[in-house]
């Protein structure tokens, strides 16, 4: 039976409430770390607006840190790729967590959990938090959940990585609510954006969006009796062999229900692999699945389109390539648009004049490289929706051409170069920031690597 912690979470937030003391960082405490440990239950740690480098920042139970104006972009927390950023281990009280970033965390080795935040055995609340550009060697490059009661409302996972499993968030059994959040750019060999075991969360009003899940599920994969219900959220334009939207395997039995998956990369919307489990638990209402390269449906679940109000018709995004997913007027998603009279996606009407038909993901994309630090090689990824020229090039941070590992045309679909940290003369490069960056006829991108010696 699901605890409802979120209520909970809620009422012990209000202002006033048994909070004994509020320390201030930096004024009355110098670190974070510092003002954490001087806090009693029920204490504030408020963090004034700037930049904190710290890591491996340990959590007391029964507190609440929080950014001074709340809003995530005003305080980061930075680890600066030498470990994780916050450790909550054992916290048997509610603790909460407002307005922060959390970023740059990094746990290399392929037995660790939580590039950026690890939750053991704790009931903890997270809320307008960011979770960023953290890795993990095995599992939750931004978010790895154990045996914990873990609340999130109006979080954004982006650009995390992990190895193995759950580029944005990993969560084993447990308790877990994920409201409103953003899932976007992460990359995982399984689950990029929500890798899910043993514990069926709530995840309501969410979007994954460009998610790169390597083998199964691009936005979200489940195993071993994990069994959500995920409600209103839209899934759009994530990459998986299996499963671009969701994948979900054996004893595993979702319940969607006003969702989007649309424009999945490779595999199709949702997978099941029933291995042995119920093919007619997975249930799917009211939710339209469109444009996935892979079909809607794949595995030993039947089509489920024209049954419980499912669809397959374009959901009239306003401006996809640009990544708005709010839904023009007239789109079948909006409620009076589709039989279930009901809104499906996370996204409500936000323009006035029908798109085309016939959308496509946005262009040439330049994803996040493995490894990142990396010594003394890495690999620069990157895809392509159609055949075409692309010149990939490495710059220093003084912006000096370090080398240029491309410059050809390449096939539509997913590519890698490798970087084994030399110059164009074939000169080991000293330790430091480099940036890559990709040229094609429809623009530049870049990204940021760092090599450690």
């Amino acid at each position: 039976m699901r605890v409802v912690i979120g209520s909970l979470f809620l009422l012990l937030l209000l202002p006033g409430q048994l909070s004994a003391r509020t320390w201030h960082v930096p004024a009355e405490a110098p670190t974070i770390q510092a003002g954490i440990d001087s806090s009693a239950v029920n204490d504030v740690v408020e963090i004034a607006s700037g930049f904190y480098f710290e890591h491996d920042i340990v959590m007391k139970s029964g507190i609440t840190l929080r950014g001074e104006t709340t809003q995530a972009p005003d305080v980061t927390i930075d680890a600066a790729w030498q470990g994780r950023v916050l450790i909550c281990e054992d916290l048997d009280q509610a603790t909460y967590f407002m307005g922060l970033t959390f970023s740059c965390g990094r746990m290399p080795d392929n037995a660790d959990y939580g590039g950026a935040i690890l939750c053991v055995n704790s009931t903890v609340s997270f809320t307008n938090c960011d979770i960023v550009d953290s890795y993990s060697g095995y599992a939750g490059g931004g978010l790895a959940s154990s045996s914990s009661q873990v609340y999130l409302e109006r979080c954004r996972f982006i650009d995390n990585e992990s190895y193995m499993s759950g580029g944005g968030m990993y969560i084993n059994l447990g308790d877990i609510e994920v409201l409103h959040c953003l899932f976007e750019t992460n990359i995982s060999t399984d689950g990029a954006g929500i890798f899910c075991q043993r514990t069926s969360p709530l995840i309501e009003w969410c979007t994954f969006l460009n998610n790169d899940g390597l083998f199964f599920g691009g936005a979200i994969y489940l195993q071993v009796e994990a069994s959500p219900t995920i409600r209103n959220c839209s899934l759009v334009g994530n990459q998986a062999y299996l499963g671009g939207g969701i994948m979900t395997v054996g004893d595993s039995y979702p319940l969607l229900e006003n969702c989007i998956i649309a424009y999945s990369i490779d595999g199709a919307g949702l997978h099941y692999d029933g291995n042995g489990g119920d093919t007619t638990r997975v249930h799917v209402e009211c939710c339209d699945l469109f444009g996935n390269e892979g079909g809607s449906y794949s595995g030993w679940i039947e089509d489920q389109t024209g049954i419980n109000g499912n669809i397959n018709a374009d959901p009239w995004f306003c401006d996809l390539p640009l990544g708005d997913i709010t839904l023009a007027t007239g789109s079948p998603c909006l409620p009076a648009g589709n039989d279930c009279s009901v809104l499906m996606g996370a996204w409500s009407g936000g323009c006035s004049i029908a798109p085309a038909t016939e959308l496509v993901l946005a262009g040439p994309r330049l994803e996040s490289s493995y490894p990142n630090p990396f010594n003394p090689a890495t690999n620069i990824a990157f895809s392509l929706i159609r055949p075409q020229r692309v010149t990939l090039a490495l710059y220093d941070i003084q912006g000096r051409l370090v080398t240029i590992l491309a410059d050809r045309t390449f096939e539509r679909g997913s590519h890698s170069e490798p970087w084994d940290g030399r110059d164009a003369a074939g000169r080991d490069v000293p330790s430091g920031t480099y940036f890559a960056r990709m040229a094609t006829a429809d623009g530049v991108q870049t990204s940021k690597l760092m090599l450690l010696r």
